[in-house]
């Protein structure tokens, strides 16, 4: 089964909220780098989709989704 990662326009905003908090309060190198990681982080979870609760609002679909807090 092939999954997709899906960002939500709330998680998309609160992305570059953190990058803006970084740029302003660390250094446009260290947002950079936090960014680069926080994007990776959900790549991880494609080898290892079952650690992650099914979605029961959508469990009827014929897809199967899945979500990470």
């Amino acid at each position: 089964m092939n999954f997709e990662i899906i960002w939500s326009d709330f998680a998309e905003r609160q992305l570059d909220e953190i990058f803006e908090y970084y740029v302003e309060n660390a250094s446009l190198k260290v947002a950079k780098n936090l960014l680069q990681k926080l994007l990776a982080e959900p790549n991880k979870i494609m080898d290892n989709p079952e650690m992650l609760q099914i979605e029961e609002l959508l469990i009827a679909r014929q897809d199967e989704y899945r979500y990470i807090v």
